[in-house]
């Protein structure tokens, strides 16, 4: 059973005497230069903090507190319950009935009990994808462990940690904008085929920059299984092909044009093939259509692959 004590601190009382200043705003009149002698416990004292528990009737049920929140565990519901209501006549109680989370502890009664940090671990994570924002060195760490959320185990909160560490030791990494007369917008793709062991998908990345910055990049992990290298590179370079497109229509509308193709370095020579060259077409046969839209880009000079 869970439960929680309203302000328990204040109900403790002191075993010497602590002074403090009159507050701002309610000092006396007829005393101004006067202090106060506390008559029982406040947040913040280096006193006892177990004057609480101390005050506490002793009973024989077990119970945990931290602060404020207690859980209260034994053999008998009956003497549980007794407990409780013995502590909400003295104390301010509040009730949670049976227990299911406590600081930060998720708990499911199942024959057991089983806990977790689901909620930790999934706020851990949201943090993550924000820095992912300036930080794209983390993009693929954050996407990986972020394909356990449902599910987390101890071993991801581990993953979670080790890329804090990392934060930590980074500190100082950053995007750079410098200024440039030229503008010229550029593109990378890169693939890990058959990467994932359980279903054998591939996860994908690219990134574009202007200049020496990066200004759109992205990790993900594919949707379908890949039967060649080559293929799914292929499905990335189309990827990274309609990116490239709605970032130089978005670069038109502000600043310039860029009228010869835009480079998209792919290390994949039977994809870059594969783009060009329509009758490449034994291995290929099977790829969607729509990844032929890459084809279509290649050929009207709007990319270069």
């Amino acid at each position: 059973m869970a439960t929680r004590c309203e302000n328990h601190f204040l109900y403790g009382e002191l075993d010497r005497d602590i002074f403090m200043e009159q507050l701002q705003g309610l000092v006396s009149k007829e005393y101004p230069n006067h202090v106060c002698r506390l008559k029982k416990a406040l947040y913040g004292l280096n006193a006892d903090p177990s004057l609480f528990i101390k005050k506490t009737p002793t009973v024989c049920t077990l119970f945990l507190l931290y602060v404020d929140d207690i859980i209260i565990a034994g053999d008998d519901s009956v003497e549980i319950n007794n407990l409780q209501d013995a502590m909400s006549v003295r104390f301010e109680m509040k009730s949670l009935s049976e227990v299911n989370y406590f600081l930060g502890l998720e708990i499911e009664k199942c024959g057991g009990y089983f806990m977790s940090q689901k909620g930790y671990a999934t706020s851990l994570l949201t943090s993550l994808f924000y820095l992912t924002i300036t930080r794209p060195d983390i993009a693929f760490s954050v996407g990986v462990i972020s394909q356990f959320m449902d599910q987390p185990c101890e071993i991801h909160l581990i993953a979670a940690k080790r890329i804090l560490r990392y934060i930590k030791n980074t500190l100082s990494y950053g995007l750079m904008y410098e200024q440039s007369k030229s503008f010229s917008l550029s593109g990378f793709v890169d693939v890990d085929w058959a990467g994932h062991v359980n279903d054998r998908r591939s996860t994908t990345g690219f990134c574009f920059k202007i200049g020496s910055a990066a200004i759109s990049w992205c990790s993900k992990k594919q949707t379908t299984v890949a039967l060649s290298s080559c293929e799914i590179e292929y499905v990335v370079a189309t990827m990274a092909t309609q990116e490239c497109l709605w970032l130089r229509r978005l670069i038109r509308e502000m600043v310039t044009t860029q009228n010869h193709p835009i480079q998209n370095f792919c290390d994949n020579e039977s994809a870059t093939k594969l783009a060009g060259n329509p009758a490449f077409h034994a291995r290929s046969k099977h790829i969607e259509t729509h990844y032929y839209f890459v084809r279509e880009k290649v050929l009207s000079q709007d990319i270069e692959l």
